[in-house]
């Protein structure tokens, strides 16, 4: 009886261990950060400005100073492979404030707000790290303050700048970027000055990406 079980077992193991099936682990799709799409934010930041002034002939370099600013943003982005290009406007407000003081005459000159137009592209450095270039038409209106008078100037520019921006999660984006920023000569005619103002601008940004 013993020989009889042994046999029977022999027999049926091969047939029992073909119906066993024990499934494969599935691999598990593997999640990419997409940089496409719509997205919103703010901006603030510190930087100097510099004017060259001209009254008749003669010719004033280097007059400037410093300040504060900060605006909010949306823009769009178009991910193609490694590379990230997109559009961006933005609107702000700051105190880049310029002070002229001699004898008998004294000027106070800061951009009061401003809007850009801007379009960049760049390269993923890192899966959720995009560095960029940034470029395009700047708008500003400055108000003016001289002894007795108050009046505004509008310029047209651009400007050029580098930065790069962290995706922190799927939404939320943070970032660094220089900026500098060339505006046309325009005379203030209450003066008689033709003033060419020009920006170096370091700025922190955050988003949110639809």
């Amino acid at each position: 009886m013993k020989k009889l079980i042994i046999a029977l077992a022999l027999i049926t193991s091969p047939a029992m261990a073909a119906d066993i099936y024990i499934p494969a682990a599935e691999a598990q799709p593997v999640e990419t950060y997409d940089w496409s799409g719509f997205y919103v934010g703010v901006y603030g930041g510190a930087g100097a400005i510099v004017n060259e002034i001209t009254a008749g002939p003669l010719n004033l370099n280097g007059i400037g100073g410093e300040g504060v600013f900060g605006g909010a943003m949306a823009g769009y982005d178009f991910q193609l492979g490694s590379f990230v290009i997109g559009a961006q406007g933005e609107i702000g407000i700051g105190n880049l404030e310029t002070s002229l003081s001699v004898p008998g005459f004294n000027l106070d000159a800061s951009p009061t707000w401003d809007y850009s137009v801007s379009l960049r592209g760049g390269m993923l450095v890192h899966e959720r790290a995009l560095l960029y270039l940034i470029g395009g038409y700047t708008h500003a209106e400055y108000e003016v303050n001289i002894p007795g008078a108050s009046f505004e100037q509008d310029y047209d520019g651009w400007h050029v700048g580098t930065g790069l921006d962290v995706a922190v999660t799927d939404s939320i984006f943070a970032g660094v970027e220089y900026r500098y920023t060339q505006l046309s000569g325009e005379n203030w005619t209450v003066t008689g000055l033709d003033v060419e103002p020009s920006s170096h601008t370091a700025r922190l940004r955050v988003g949110y990406r639809f």
